[in-house]
């Protein structure tokens, strides 16, 4: 029961991702680092930064890695979206 009362927080907390937090988090999964994302976004690091904290607070993850493996598990990041993000990135 206690098991199944913290994944339904879990995916509570990952839906809760705004569009932009999904944008980035899925650009972290197909490999993009701080800097390349800020000029792809054309914001600055600070801001990725910055989002990057609320993704893993939200996601109660310590790491990047963390945060796209329990985004995955979750159903917020799929193939699909990793494939579109890779597709796209800079040569």
């Amino acid at each position: 029961m206690l098991l199944a009362t913290l994944r339904h927080q879990d995916r509570q907390r990952a839906f809760s991702l705004t569009a932009r937090e999904k944008e980035i988090l899925s650009l972290f999964a197909a490999g993009m680092g701080t800097a390349a994302l800020a000029q792809r976004l054309e914001i600055s690091p600070v801001t990725v930064r910055n989002h990057a904290q609320r993704i893993l607070a939200k996601l109660g993850a310590h790491s990047r890695l963390e945060a796209v493996a329990r985004a995955y598990a979750l159903g917020v990041i799929t193939p699909n979206i990793l494939a579109n993000a890779n597709m796209s990135l800079p040569a």
